[in-house]
């Protein structure tokens, strides 16, 4: 028997398969403007410019904070999205944070950049991820619990996969809170089981507590040199 997700797949698939095809277009043309327009405000949002120096670079380099558009169409996800600048500035006409100017070849930010505060407090740590995960994946799980400022998904240079753990910034505190409250139990569905804990100052996961057991088992050799050591 389909589920409730498996019979909402089917019926948009049927609903797409009986669209015009003019109908089919516009659909395909607003999700490619609205990924636009969610690239262009991530690339000038305050979590990515505390930590994107070529970008922040970019903009003092003007007094009002103006940037190219060519630079900003160099980068590789928006090559995978449109060469365009003219429907870069169309998708902006409705983004509440960048504005272009009237020539439509630079944009800037319509707000200053805020300082970062409580950045450890907003972020979770999540463990025991496929390989195969992406970005889109991450961001869609965990908005259930809040809008997700920043992704840090580390891959291994050699492979291009994914080390199994990612960081997750939240706009707020709670939300954070509520992400390694509600996901330590990922529903079925859910790709893997994923273990979310706070982040800690140093960046790195809660480190297990040790035990007696942890003690007992130390090679005699290694004890031997902690005694030299404390000579």
């Amino acid at each position: 028997m389909a589920t409730s997700r498996e019979q909402q797949e089917q019926k948009e698939q049927k609903d797409a398969g009986s669209q015009p095809p003019e109908k089919k277009k516009r659909k395909r043309d607003k999700k490619l403007q609205n990924a636009v327009r969610e690239q262009m405000e991530f690339y000038f949002s305050d979590a990515n410019l505390h930590r994107d120096r070529f970008l922040k670079k970019e903009m003092e380099k003007e007094k009002e904070g103006w940037i190219d558009l060519s630079v900003i169409l160099s980068f590789n996800k928006m090559k995978q999205l449109t060469s365009d600048p003219k429907m870069v500035v169309k998708c902006l006409r409705n983004s509440e944070l960048l504005q272009a100017n009237t020539e439509k070849t630079k944009v800037r930010r319509t707000k200053p950049l805020a300082e970062p505060v409580q950045m450890d407090e907003r972020t979770v740590y999540v463990e025991c991820l496929p390989r195969t995960v992406t970005h889109e994946w991450i961001k869609t799980t965990f908005s259930v619990c809040g809008k997700v400022a920043y992704i840090s998904l580390p891959r291994f240079k050699t492979s291009g996969d994914t080390k199994g753990f990612a960081f997750i910034e939240f706009e707020k505190q709670e939300e954070a809170e509520k992400a390694c409250k509600m996901l330590n139990n990922p529903p079925d569905h859910m790709v893997g089981k994923m273990g979310v804990f706070p982040k800690t100052r140093k960046g790195r996961p809660i480190p297990p507590p040790s035990t007696s057991d942890d003690a007992s088992t130390t090679p005699k050799s290694d004890k031997k040199k902690r005694k030299r050591k404390r000579k």
